[in-house]
């Protein structure tokens, strides 16, 4: 498809984008391939388009959020110019980026189009189970789709960056062997993890390839990019938004997203007596300006108030509550450093998994049930528990990062732990039922 054509397919228009013009040059002659950022829509010369047609709904059935009456075709993938470039020569394109802000996102819902859920929710059925479970900790606290996909971001962008890593064994999962074998990698291996586990938590979600931003050079005004700033990363499908980038990769800058639009509340619009027309002298309820309609402002009637007072007093209390919780846990922490809260964090996860502390148990006894029920995770717990043993009882100085290293292995492989340990118990439940309401 010619990139300046009308086109007669219909395209998705999305919320809450701008345009944003881009002048390239080239330096690299007799290539055709063009370069935009995300989504192009124009370019100032003859070009082909790369996109994905989605076939019209068939008449009779249900169109779901788009009437695809004409068919549908997706964003632009890629560009190619219809004759071969030379060096320094330059071209305009026109993209439509992603301005919309974390709230209009967390509000976006989920009522995806039949075609972003066809395509973008495809995994392996070979996946392992521990990425499943993986996603599904990271993101179990959350409940919507940009708060889990930034849950996600976040978590992978803790993990080290290395280029150098060697490629996963034969027949290994590369997903899994990134974020449970070697826990580091480079932007390949970050985007593809999160695709997947936003996947696998209900998410359409895809790996974007092309270039970074490469160095600015002041002195031009201008980005000096280079093949070595070739590079991956993931877009997340929100409806009413489109695509909107993600950035897991730790070697990279985070995303920033635009503050959203400011709304002034209707106290702060009284407050502001200067708009309000209060300099005029006006002041109680006798002197305000009435409408045609004879409306004043609007008073709470007594019982009303009262209402509001009790309702007040339940908010204290249980904020104070929450204050007088955070307070004892900030006790009990305060003057641990950071091998001791590592071990502690330790410990509570072990009583999740049902291993109570006794107090005649030495911390090796203690994690050697902890290894018991968790066979996978025997390094890291023997790890932080020789350096909480050091701290405690050598006096000597620890350095605390070999065991926020340790922790950070060992925490996806408790929260799998966990998660298995309540399937567990759901079905054993389930059976119990079953069983009861078969001797009835």
């Amino acid at each position: 498809m010619e990139a300046n054509d009308p086109s007669p397919l219909a395209q998705p228009e999305y919320e809450l984008r701008k345009e944003v013009t881009q002048t390239i040059t080239t330096f690299l002659p007799g290539r055709t391939l063009l370069f935009a950022a995300a989504q192009p829509r124009r370019v100032d010369l003859p070009a082909w388009v790369v996109v994905s047609y989605v076939p019209p709904i068939p008449p009779g059935e249900d169109a779901g959020s788009y009437a695809r009456k004409e068919g549908v075709i997706t964003p632009v993938s890629m560009l190619y110019s219809r004759s071969y470039l030379k060096e320094g020569q330059s071209y305009t394109v026109v993209s439509s980026l992603s301005a919309a802000d974390e709230d209009s996102l967390r509000a976006a819902g989920d009522d995806y189009p039949d075609w972003i859920l066809d395509r973008y929710l495809q995994l392996s059925l070979e996946l392992p189970e521990s990425v499943r479970y993986l996603a599904e900790g990271i993101t179990w606290d959350y409940d919507n789709a940009y708060d889990k996909a930034t849950a996600l971001e976040s978590y992978l962008r803790g993990m080290k960056y290395n280029d150098l890593i060697e490629a996963p064994p034969a027949g290994q999962d590369g997903v899994a062997y990134f974020l449970f074998a070697v826990r580091e990698g480079y932007c390949d291996y970050y985007a593809s993890a999160m695709a997947v586990m936003a996947r696998a938590v209900g998410i359409p979600a895809r790996v974007a390839a092309g270039y970074s931003q490469g160095e600015y050079n002041p002195d031009t005004g201008a980005y000096r990019v280079r093949e070595k700033n070739a590079h991956a990363w993931v877009e997340v499908y929100f409806p009413r938004y489109g695509w909107v980038e993600f950035e897991p990769t730790a070697a990279e800058p985070a995303i920033v997203r635009p503050n959203p639009p400011r709304v002034i509340e209707p106290s702060e619009a009284l407050d502001n007596r200067e708009h309000m027309g209060y300099e005029s002298g006006l002041g109680e309820e006798e002197d305000w300006p009435r409408g045609e309609l004879g409306f004043i402002p609007y008073q709470a009637s007594r019982s009303q108030q009262v209402v509001r007072l009790v309702a007040g007093l339940i908010l204290v209390s249980i904020s104070a509550g929450l204050a007088t919780i955070w307070a004892l846990r900030e006790k009990k922490w305060r003057g641990l450093n950071l091998v001791e809260r590592v071990y502690e964090q330790l410990c509570r996860f072990a009583r999740r998994l049902g291993l109570e502390y006794q107090g005649h148990l030495t911390p090796y006894e203690y994690t050697a049930g902890l290894i018991t029920v968790l066979p996978e995770g025997r390094g890291p717990v023997q790890r932080i528990t020789d350096l909480y043993v050091r701290v405690r009882f050598s006096g000597r100085e620890v350095s605390g990062e070999e065991a926020r290293e340790a922790w950070r292995g060992l925490r996806p492989i408790l929260w799998r732990r966990w998660l298995q340990r309540g399937l567990e118990r759901l079905q054993s439940r389930e059976q119990g039922r079953r069983v009861t309401g078969k001797q009835g």
